[in-house]
């Protein structure tokens, strides 16, 4: 993987998208990434395809590598990169012809503790996505802490459940849900004045978003109708689990809603 990167002329620092689902080839194409000096930039499936279109442009990757399933999504917006498929897709290649055509001997690359190892995206929701930058050196610290805390032994296994896009896959249980990313776009429905995005109790999550809607002057949106439009306007982790009207958000002084009194109110 690494040595058919640098055939095709990835040079260090430079990032490649990965968008597929877990598998041992995703494992091998970010070790193989990294293995070439390269950046791995997983991408996060659960946003929208515009947002996925954001950050290829934003990471301008050298190669992008794509499931099956992904390589259609992402068609519009990698017409000019180079495109490798996990499986078939038509005007991509194949990663396992690819692969073969190059040697299984170590590539020679030197990469230092503050070159860049990955970048991680935020969801997007709101306008660009935002990448962040993670260096070996920060890397190596995380899984050193990590390996302590979980005291990680020569003979421990992990069993990863959750997505290979994101850190939190490595060192938490859950997904980070950022509500202003949905209040966002929840405010651009023409029903709604403003809105407040909180966390509820979930049997099955822990929590889960619920989104609470003071409604415009002399409309009355339905709750479920509502919750609908917005569902299909965020990423699939951001869906909220309900919508709640009310008369009047609560305010402090200053004008800042009070999420702690939503929450309460909803405990």
């Amino acid at each position: 993987m690494a040595n058919a990167l640098l055939r095709d002329g990835l040079t260090p620092g430079r990032a490649v998208a990965l968008a597929t689902e877990n598998c041992p080839a995703a494992v091998a194409a970010l070790l193989g990434i990294i293995k070439a000096g390269g950046v791995a930039t997983p991408l996060n499936l659960t946003v929208t395809d515009t947002a996925l279109g954001a950050m290829i442009d934003d990471c301008d990757p050298h190669t992008v590598l794509a499931s099956a399933a992904q390589a259609a999504r992402l068609e519009p917006f990698v017409g000019r990169h180079r495109r490798i498929a996990l499986g078939t897709a038509a005007g991509w290649r194949d990663f396992h012809s690819w692969v073969a055509e190059s040697p299984p001997t170590a590539p020679h690359v030197d990469v230092g503790d503050d070159d860049p190892i990955n970048i991680i995206y935020s969801s997007g929701t709101t306008g660009r996505p935002k990448g962040i930058v993670h260096t070996h050196r920060r890397r190596l610290g995380w899984a050193e802490d990590l390996a302590v805390a979980l005291r990680y032994h020569g003979a421990a296994r992990t069993l990863c459940t959750l997505p290979l896009y994101s850190n939190i896959s490595w060192v938490m249980p859950g997904q980070n849900i950022y509500p202003a990313d949905i209040e966002a776009v929840l405010i651009r429905h023409p029903d709604v004045s403003d809105a407040a995005v909180i966390g509820v109790p979930s049997e099955r999550w822990g929590e889960t978003p619920l989104a609470v809607v003071e409604a415009t002057a002399g409309c009355r949106p339905d709750p479920d109708a509502l919750m609908q439009w917005l569902n299909e306007r965020v990423g699939r982790f951001q869906r909220v689990s309900g919508v709640e009207l009310t008369d009047e958000l609560p305010r402090n002084p200053n004008g800042k809603v009070l999420k702690r009194v939503l929450r309460e109110r909803n405990t």
